[in-house]
């Protein structure tokens, strides 16, 4: 729905089917264990079909299409984890993706048999154990109270949040304004309480000369955040967009 929401000649339709003609080869017997599942799913993505990550033109916006890494065959860690999982659930194997900072991975379900792994389908399937990412963590400013939610299972709204937050970001960098406006309007819809997304709409709505828009975002941020440390900041584009 992402990438249908961002190009106007694409269905959410044609994405799903595209998943589903990735998915039809794979065959993965009743009863394997996580490890084959997953050494299976690897072999079809990484080796015959030729997924990667792609680390050379890393935030452009298709990167964060599923149907355009579907076609390029490149793409952004978490579009890749979305097609992993949802090929993997079309061949039977549960998987979750997994909003590990700055860098998503997709987990196996832990069973009596089989103890809970990771893969980084941006590095081509490559497996981390949970000891691994912890290892990682102690190594990032990240209290040691958020571990177990760094490696918790994503939700669809995380992800959807987590998508378009990459895009905000390409779109940014690109400075092309309206197309991350929209990202931003995506993100509230799903999350209103985020109050320096506000901030952020009315930056760039001022920006872009629509200025009661913008007086309205940055109104709400201030209501949110009446101590922010940016408020005489604010206050003072709202005096300009006033006068």
């Amino acid at each position: 729905m992402l990438a249908a929401d961002e190009q106007a000649d694409v269905s959410a339709s044609e994405v799903l089917s595209a998943l589903d003609d990735l998915a039809a080869p794979l065959h993965i017997r009743a009863g394997a264990s996580s490890f084959e599942a997953v050494a299976r799913l690897n072999q079809h993505l990484f080796k015959t079909l030729g997924f990667a990550g792609d680390s050379e033109d890393y935030y452009a916006p298709h990167n964060s299409f599923v149907n355009r890494v579907i076609a390029r065959r490149k793409g952004l860690p978490i579009a890749l984890s979305v097609i992993y999982i949802e090929v993997g659930r079309r061949a039977g194997v549960p998987l979750r993706g997994v909003g590990f900072p700055g860098h998503f991975l997709v987990s196996t379900l832990a069973t009596e048999d089989d103890p809970r792994f990771f893969v980084d389908p941006f590095h081509m399937g490559r497996v981390h154990t949970e000891d691994e990412l912890l290892a990682r963590l102690s190594q990032m400013p990240v209290p040691p109270e958020q571990y177990a939610a760094c490696m918790a299972p994503a939700t669809t709204q995380q992800i959807v949040l987590r998508m378009s937050f990459n895009l905000k970001g390409s779109y940014l960098s690109l400075r092309a304004l309206p197309d991350a406006i929209r990202q931003i309007d995506r993100v509230l819809a799903l999350d209103p309480d985020r109050a320096e997304e506000h901030r952020d709409r009315g930056l760039l709505l001022a920006e872009e000369g629509r200025g009661d828009e913008a007086s309205d975002s940055l109104r709400r941020y201030l209501q949110a955040r009446p101590h922010a440390d940016d408020r005489a900041i604010i206050l003072e584009v709202l005096g300009q967009l006033e006068e």
